[in-house]
């Protein structure tokens, strides 16, 4: 019984277990992102910020990156301002639009798509056996693309670009054809023709640039009609109007377009479904080395040439180029993924330049063509000196404690002499080294003033070099810091700051610690290059200083304290709904909804709702991201403008203004009173 009762055995036994416990806990990690044997379906192809994955009867979500194998029951979605294109191995395309969720699940033969919420667009490939399951709503299709948004069990909107698809409902089938748009709310199928037929950029498109891109829109309205283009973040970016066509120049980003027109018997206006486009910049390829007009020295044997140049985020591999003319014609081509290449090159003038293939959009983009010369000399060329660069100006603190000095030089250079003086003659040599290295550290205790130096290299048969070119640079006194903004007293604006507010000043050349501190006395710290810093931050009052340090942790030069307060602000949201110009008929409607994305954590958001006069009907203040007014006595039909604010604090400035249309068709049905006539009696 003693032994029972030992505490040695009972921390003993209680060891072991956390170990087990630990050790399913780290088998449960590493096996949950784990395919098993489940069947391959497709691959991403493309995404847009942030796509997941969680696996068949796991809880952990996981990071989509190009080219991810998909399987069967994998679920997958995307956040907000996120999209992602995924190709089936049937050929079939599905575009997923942001704040989307479906499930690729398996069925018989072909595989069905569990659309749980979001945008979904389908362009079904030729051997495709393909469904889309939305809660008691089958979609089968048939040679067709489609386009399902909404949410499961609750209304949802179709439109069919191509083919037929076949909606199956409350043991009811319905057919819709092509051009053709279909609301599915409860068992009710409503389906009826497309008046303004959106035809190109295809639905989902993406297309790249290197720049602005001339976009051709076209449709069939038969009449005039208008193209309307906003950013998928909201707010407009063009409008044009056209017959059938219209041309937009667009930048890089994601985009919703539409038509809209007014139909010439009824007079109202129309709208077209919206389609999506995204458009990829095609980033520029950046030269490194070799510099354009280099020289590569050399004596005896010619170095291997190092090319390098910068990544390109749409890349996955490279092709360079090496010519002997300027044209490019005669260039021997490398393939490769990496973004560095050593050849051995003959003496000689050559050419270069580095291309690649976006994947996405088979676009090519092509480097500048840059120059360089292997150059065969009698005698060894003297190092090259790189830094201190020339006009450098340096704090005495950092010189006092060891400047470093860095150098190239050929392989022929065995030594390498490296002298500083006080001026341009040389005369007054402060320091001399002797290294066989391209580096060097040296003490400058002189105090301010402008320095000089210089390089001169023997190689190993012990032949010297010439004298390399000159550099020079000053040795400031210790610097002053001058804060500029926010200026002490000043008063921010707190919709302003939450976005970011722009932080700087004035001192001498280098890396300065800004440390803002809040009424609590909690610092945050953040390094710049630059002299300007953005931060994000909440109302209330802070104080910040800005200091300079040396390589070896030395402060420099310190501000004074300067102190400012944020005030409450508003700070504009990204409404969702309604969408800009939407018609609302509220003579069919219960309600309408007010929808909008979340800033970051709050929660209170104020909404304001004015008629055509200008008259305020609604002035609320709602929780969470939605709000349905169901209370139409203030409404009149005209075009309607309101604002969503997130608030903190007291703000009562007001965000930026929305619009949409409100319409009565029928007559307003008047109230029904279903409260008892009598409330009380004695």
């Amino acid at each position: 019984m003693r032994f029972w009762k030992s505490d040695a055995f009972l921390a003993g036994a209680v060891s072991a277990l956390a170990l087990f416990l630990s050790f399913l806990l780290y088998r449960d990690f590493q096996a949950r992102l784990d395919a098993g044997g489940r069947q391959l379906v497709g691959h991403i192809t493309f995404k847009e910020r942030v796509a997941q994955r969680k696996y068949q009867g796991q809880v952990i979500w996981e990071d989509l990156e190009q080219k991810s194998p998909l399987y069967s029951n994998d679920t997958i979605r995307t956040e907000s301002l996120s999209e992602a294109k995924i190709t089936l191995l049937d050929e079939t395309v599905l575009s997923l639009e942001e704040k989307s969720m479906i499930v690729l699940a398996s069925a018989g033969d072909g595989l069905n798509i569990n659309f749980e919420y979001g945008g979904i667009q389908a362009a079904q490939g030729k051997n495709s056996n393909l469904t889309i399951q939305a809660g008691d709503k089958t979609v089968a299709l048939s040679d067709s693309d489609v386009r399902l948004s909404g949410k499961s069990g609750e209304e949802l909107s179709m439109v069919v670009n191509r083919g037929t698809a076949e909606v199956q409902s409350g043991g009811k089938t319905e057919s819709i054809g092509e051009n053709q748009k279909a609301s599915l709310k409860g068992e009710d199928v409503k389906v009826e023709k497309l008046a303004l037929i959106p035809l190109s950029p295809a639905d989902g498109a993406l297309l790249s640039t290197s720049g602005r891109l001339p976009v051709n829109f076209s449709w069939q309205s038969g009449g005039a009609a208008t193209l309307e283009v906003t950013a998928a973040s909201g707010g407009a970016v063009a409008t044009a109007n056209g017959n059938a066509a219209a041309t937009v120049n667009l930048g890089a980003g994601s985009y919703i377009w539409r038509i809209r027109a007014q139909n010439p018997q009824s007079r109202v206006m129309e709208y077209s479904p919206s389609r999506r486009l995204t458009i990829q910049s095609d980033e520029p390829l950046v030269l490194v080395s070799p510099g354009n007009g280099s020289t590569f020295p050399f004596t005896d044997e010619p170095p291997p040439v190092s090319f390098v140049w910068r990544p390109a985020p749409n890349a996955t591999n490279y092709t360079l180029e090496i010519a002997r003319s300027a044209g490019m014609g005669d260039a021997e081509v490398r393939s490769g993924a990496s973004t560095r290449l050593s050849v051995n090159l003959s003496e000689g003038r050559y050419y270069w330049r580095v291309g690649y293939r976006n994947p996405q959009t088979g676009s090519e983009v092509k480097s500048a063509v840059a120059s360089f010369t292997v150059s065969k000399q009698d005698k060894a060329a003297a190092p090259s000196p790189a830094r201190p660069s020339e006009g450098a100006q340096l704090p005495d603190q950092t010189v006092q404690k060891g400047l470093l000095f860095t150098w190239r030089a050929g392989r022929d250079i065995a030594q390498t002499t490296l002298e500083v003086a006080a001026d341009p003659g040389f005369g007054n040599i402060i320091s001399s080294i002797n290294t066989s290295e391209q580096v060097a550290s040296v003490r400058i205790g002189n105090g301010p003033g402008r320095y000089f130096w210089r390089l001169r290299g023997r190689t190993t048969a012990g032949e010297a070099t010439d004298i390399s070119a000159v550099r020079s640079f000053t040795v400031q006194p210790a610097g002053k810091i001058e804060l500029i903004a926010p200026y002490p007293g000043a008063e921010v604006d707190g919709g302003n700051a939450r976005q970011g507010l722009a932080f700087s000043w004035r001192s001498n050349p280098g890396t300065h610690k800004i440390e803002i501190t809040d009424e609590n006395g909690s610092t945050r710290s953040l390094i710049s290059r630059t002299g300007t810093a953005q931060v994000k931050l909440r109302p209330g009052t802070y104080s910040w200083k800005v200091s300079q340090s040396g390589d070896l942790g030395e402060v420099l030069a310190e501000s004074e304290i300067g102190r400012f307060r944020v005030r409450p602000g508003a700070i504009d949201v990204r409404v969702i709904a309604p969408e800009p110009d939407e018609i609302i008929d509220i003579s069919q409607k219960d309600e309408i909804v007010f929808r909008w994305q979340m800033v970051d954590d709050i929660r209170n958001y104020r909404i304001r709702l004015y008629l055509e006069n200008n008259e305020l009907v609604l002035n609320v203040l709602a929780q969470g991201n939605q709000y349905r007014l169901r209370d139409f006595k203030d409404l009149k039909p005209g075009k309607v403008r309101f604002t969503i604010t997130a608030l903190e604090g007291d703000a009562a400035e007001e965000g930026r203004p929305h619009y949409f249309i409100i319409e009565a068709r029928s007559e307003l049905k008047a109230p029904v009173i279903i409260s008892p006539e009598v409330q009380f009696a004695e």
